[in-house]
């Protein structure tokens, strides 16, 4: 029997699991879940002293993307990650929204630029019909690097920054949703699958990093359940967890994001929430250890 049951992954600027965590790890300890939190670059932790290791607030994985990279090959090996490496790698680079599309979902239109790839951007907007844009990096969170423009005023601005941009990162460029701060953006939650609650979250930036305030309940109806749903069923594998945010915009729903690594999952509105994603964890833990009995 290893010393830990689980260990929920944070990082070195959050040590400590955010009070959302807080509410997993006490659900987990209350099903009897030896719980040990540990950032995931530190060197000092023994990985496969864990049968399980999820991710939590991981939030810095995209500024060392390579070390990260690295650290997923390594530890794999020596313990059960949820959600698993594949997911994460393939959640990592947005591009992941071209894979969804191109599954018959719909998402916000989006160009990818790859690193040091020339675009004409005024000419891509005018064809598109695009007056006002988002330019991000393709491996991100928090709303790094992200920067909203109206071209009609900043449209030098927006070229400056999507020519900086793109010559140290994959980058890339979509409208601005206008729904987003009318309608507001929804984030669906599920847990093994299912739908458990949805969030409304803050207009574009208005946030912290990590999302810990200025989001709503979201009480989610049975189209958006239904949609996420549909989203779920693109992914190349069943996640353990999941957070789909939508908009929604021209008469129909949108992807905005679909979050397996390191999302906040809102349990400070559904408490119940952490006890059942704690089950999947039992259920899951159950397994391995059976599996390593053989």
């Amino acid at each position: 029997m290893k010393p830990f049951d689980v260990t929920l992954l944070t990082y070195e600027k959050q040590p400590e699991l955010t009070p959302d965590d807080q509410l997993l790890q006490q659900a987990l300890e209350r099903k009897g879940v030896r719980v040990r939190v540990s950032p995931w670059s530190d060197a000092s932790t023994v990985w496969g002293n864990s049968t399980v290791t999820m991710f939590r607030s991981t939030w810095d994985y995209f500024h060392r993307t390579t070390e990260f990279e690295g650290w997923l090959r390594r530890v794999e090996q020596s313990t059960s990650l949820v959600n698993d490496c594949d997911l994460v790698r393939w959640n990592m680079h947005k591009r992941y929204i071209a894979d969804i599309e191109r599954r018959g979902v719909a998402v916000v239109p989006t160009i990818f630029l790859k690193r040091k790839e020339p675009q004409d951007l005024m000419e891509v907007c005018r064809s598109r019909g695009w007056s006002e844009i988002v330019i991000k990096p393709c491996v991100a969170g928090s709303a790094f690097g992200a920067r909203k423009f109206k071209l009609g005023g900043a449209a030098d601005e927006a070229c400056s920054y999507l020519k900086e941009l793109v010559l140290e990162r994959d980058t890339m460029i979509q409208p601005f949703m206008n729904e987003v701060e009318s309608a507001g953006e929804r984030s669906l939650v599920f847990i093994d699958g299912g739908f458990s609650h949805a969030a409304r979250k803050a207009p574009f930036s208005a946030g912290p990093a990590g999302g810990q305030s200025l989001e709503t309940v979201h009480h989610a109806d049975a189209e958006e359940i239904a949609f996420g749903r549909r989203v779920l069923d693109t992914l190349p594998s069943e996640p353990v967890y999941a957070r789909v945010d939508i908009v929604p915009a021209e008469g129909r729903m949108l992807v905005m994001e679909v979050e397996l690594i390191e999302p906040v999952l809102f349990f400070r509105f559904a408490p119940l929430a952490a006890d059942a994603l704690a089950e999947v964890l039992v259920r899951k833990l159950k397994k391995e250890d059976s599996q390593l009995d053989l």
